[in-house]
């Protein structure tokens, strides 16, 4: 608990928001909320926000304090948590990012919730600038026999996206997901 205050008040000093909910999502990767969990006792397999809360003083191995100040040094340097977890959950989905690609937001997640309204079994979908490919493989993953094309000019977001077709999709429906390198203007 105290690491949170901490991190909290150094937040509010370099102008970083949500530090409350930053510091605790971080503490909660870092513990195993989203994986293996370092309490250095071993003590929990999945970690929720009271849990953090609660055993807050649980020591933890060195190299996840040093991994969770590093993360800190780097968020206060404005860059996104998300860059630095390498995962945004989006369509209850959990999405690989990095900086090629853009975060998935929640205001897109009605945009694919419109789209799903009009996708009708079989239908092709092309998604532009692809990037994580969020929007495309939330469709095709919520759909049934769709078939879908992901284009954009980077081939650094391409990986990203492709990485994100073994996470979300079957292997069935990773069969209907294709991306493509090219120039909206050429």
């Amino acid at each position: 608990l105290v690491v949170i205050l901490i991190t909290q008040r150094y937040f509010y000093i370099v102008n970083v928001s949500f530090a409350e909910f930053v510091s605790i999502y971080a503490l909660k990767h870092l513990y195993g909320g989203y994986g293996q969990g370092i309490f250095s006792t071993g003590l929990h397999n999945k970690v929720t926000q009271s849990c953090v809360q609660v055993h807050g003083e649980q020591p933890v191995a060195p190299e996840a304090e040093e991994k969770y100040l590093n993360w800190i040094r780097q968020r206060a340097e404005h860059i996104p948590l998300q860059q630095l977890t390498g995962e945004q959950g989006f369509m209850g989905l959990t999405f690989s990012v990095n900086e090629h690609v853009l975060i998935p937001r929640q205001d897109t997640e009605i945009l694919v919730e419109e789209v799903l309204k009009e996708l009708h079994d079989g239908m092709r979908v092309l998604d532009m600038c692809t990037g994580s490919g969020c929007i495309l493989l939330s469709l095709l993953h919520y759909s049934n026999d769709c078939e879908g094309l992901g284009v954009d000019l980077s081939a650094e977001a391409l990986e990203v996206a492709g990485r994100n077709v073994l996470k979300v999709l079957t292997p069935e429906k990773a069969e209907h997901a294709h991306f493509l390198q090219s120039d909206l203007f050429e």
